[in-house]
């Protein structure tokens, strides 16, 4: 079992805890700036190996490296390592006091007994699944709660909650894989899916739906509906 966290969860008691119920843990850690010198042999890219993307290819521009010996670690169950990630600064991202060479210094935490530092590192980044979701339900609606009275918030989040799970499983499930809409935040769904106007008629006792011809995501919107239907009847989605 792994147990993956953010900076907050690199806190000394709760990683002892995690380690006493014998599970592993991957969380990140905010180097102190006080060790920021440290690192200053980043420049020296011999010592790094190359990080993985999260299909496992190598990246040309981002590299790990295993700093436990470099920045020890003080009263963190035994077998916790220290990596180090060096990745080229984001567009619009604001520059740190840590950052070196141009690169943006991320570090994390693990006891896992694997010492191979790209695979440990695109193992704790596919967390960021985690804060897209939080984000996205954010989004739908909990991130302001419209009432003064605690009932009627309550029934706002879980129907915030509700719309939040309904978008992730359509995205999930009812696309094929590799679908640009997969990546789509709720956003961009509300405002390229859900405000596409249309026209629900009955004709010789069927449904159908009528969409102008301006519409931009006819040919989505007619994929989801197909894929929708298979699901329902136990079958495969379409990958069209």
């Amino acid at each position: 079992m792994l147990v993956r966290t953010d900076s907050a969860g690199a806190s000394r008691k709760f990683l002892w805890h995690l380690h006493s119920l014998g599970v592993q843990f991957s969380t990140s850690f905010a180097l102190p700036f006080g060790k920021a010198h440290m690192i200053d042999w980043i420049t020296d890219k011999e010592h790094w190996q190359p990080a993985l993307d999260q299909s496992g290819n190598d990246r040309n521009d981002a590299w790990v490296i295993n700093v436990t010996d470099i920045i020890p670690l003080t009263d963190y169950p035994p077998g916790t390592n220290l990596f180090l990630r060096a990745e080229p600064l984001h567009p619009g991202a604001q520059p740190t006091l840590l950052d070196t060479d141009g690169h943006r210094i991320t570090a994390f935490l693990t006891n896992s007994p694997r010492w191979h530092g790209p695979f440990l590192d695109a193992r704790h980044r596919a967390r960021g699944r985690c804060e897209n979701r939080i984000k996205t339900l954010k989004n739908t609606g909990l991130g302001k709660l419209p009432f003064f009275d605690f009932a009627a918030n309550q029934a706002w989040a879980n129907i915030a909650a509700l719309a939040f799970n309904l978008v992730s499983w359509i995205q999930l499930a009812a696309l094929p894989d590799g679908h640009h809409a997969k990546a789509w935040d709720i956003k961009r769904w509300r405002y390229r899916l859900f405000a596409t106007a249309g026209k629900i008629i009955t004709r010789a006792r069927r449904h159908q739906l009528l969409l102008p011809d301006s519409a931009p995501e006819q040919d989505l919107l007619k994929l989801l509906l197909e894929n929708n239907a298979r699901l329902n009847k136990g079958l495969v989605p379409s990958t069209g």
